[in-house]
Formats: C-alpha cells, structure tokens, sequence
C-alpha cells in the first residue's frame, strides 16, 4: 500500500482503484491497529485518503470536512467538450425508482420522498484532448460539499460524463470508453488541504496520477 504521509495521528494513503475505504482500513489495520476512516472515495476513485489513529484526531479532522473547511481537489477526465471554467450546484437525493444510486436537481423536489442534500463543485479545464474524432477535457475538479458519487452526477448532467463510468453514463461515453479500455471512472482524489491538530497548521497532502488515467492522457490522433 502506497503511504504517503504519515505523523504519530494520522496516515494518507494513494488509495488504488478497485478497493473501498473499508476494504482498504482492514487491510491497513493489518499493520497499524485501530486506523479509522476520516473520509471516503468511491471503490473505482483513486487518490488522497485520509485515516486516524485515533478517535480524537478522527473527530477533529471530521469537524472541519462537516464545516467545509476542508478543501479537496480532484483530477477528471470526461467526455466532451467542456467550457474552461464552470460550476454545478444543486440538490442530490437517492433515486426512488432505483434505476441510479443518486439523482439530481437544480431544487429540492416536494413530490418525491426522501432526503435532499445540497451540493456544489467547481470545473477547471486542464486541457482539451482528442481520440478518433472524439472530444474529452481532462478538469480540476474543487468539490465544496462531499455528497455521494457529487463529481460524477453534476458532470452527467452537464452532459459531460465521466469517462469510465459504469453508472453516470450515456452511450457516446460508454463507446469511448470501451475504444480506450477505461475500465473504471477516470476521477482521482488529487490534493486535500486540512488543518493537522499535532503540527497547528494546514497541510497539503498530494498523490499522483494513477498510471491508468496517464495512459489516457497520452494516447492522441
């Protein structure tokens, strides 16, 4: 397993593809006892994830994701042609006819059961890229809130779904991505940014760019 920070509370891992959180602490906790979760990513997302080594530094980190005090970059690449700068925010429930894990609106629906959470992302083009005639734009992604699958909806819903994404899909994306073997969501936790309790002062904490998402960068016609 890839640690890439580590003090006497807290362990940052570049979490692989393929695995979820808790998956991922059981077999952390093989070597550390008692690692608890402060966040979590999707099983197919990559990136920074965050663990505790305590119950206390758990809570005090939480506090600040709660308060959104926490900021956290993301890597993308979707499909289509995206403007340079854009944001998405609106509400995210989970769906009643059950045909996604989640939906979204631009307002919380009265007719429909269950719970709205308010969501919003910010889009950052990195650079536009090209494939057999087709458009994708690798985006920085700032998330403000951190609701389920967020990154993924808002971009489905702008029409620019991620590419790789066995859920939030059309067609177009779903022919992409099977011609550049994607085989999971091209989204990766790339930067979180917190206040570390033990140094009293906020910290940067960065994993690279999985070697699949590369691949895809580079491949061009």
């Amino acid at each position: 397993m890839n640690i890439i920070y580590q003090d006497k509370n807290i362990i940052a891992v570049s979490k692989p593809a393929g695995i979820d959180t808790i998956q991922l602490a059981e077999k952390l906790n093989n070597d550390i006892v008692n690692l608890q979760p402060i966040h979590r990513l999707d099983k197919d997302t990559t990136g920074v994830l965050l663990f505790a080594k305590n119950e206390e530094t758990k809570n005090e980190i939480q506090v600040q994701f709660k308060n959104r005090t926490v900021r956290k970059i993301y890597q993308t690449i979707c499909v289509g042609k995206t403007p340079n700068k854009f944001s998405v925010k609106g509400y995210i429930a989970r769906d009643p006819n059950r045909k996604k894990p989640f939906i979204f609106s631009l307002l919380p629906s009265k007719n429909m059961r269950g719970k709205w959470r308010y969501s919003k992302s910010q889009f950052k083009k990195v650079k536009d890229l090209d494939f057999k005639n087709f458009s994708l734009s690798q985006l920085e992604v700032e998330i403000s809130t951190g609701r389920t699958h967020q990154i993924r909806i808002h971009l489905l819903n702008q029409g620019f779904p991620v590419l790789g994404d066995k859920i939030y899909h059309n067609k177009y994306s779903k022919k992409i991505a099977s011609l550049l073997k994607a085989k999971r969501q091209m989204l990766h936790s790339e930067k979180i940014t917190f206040f570390n309790p033990e140094k009293k002062q906020n910290q940067t904490i960065e994993a690279p760019l999985p070697d699949d998402f590369v691949q895809i960068l580079n491949v061009q016609t």
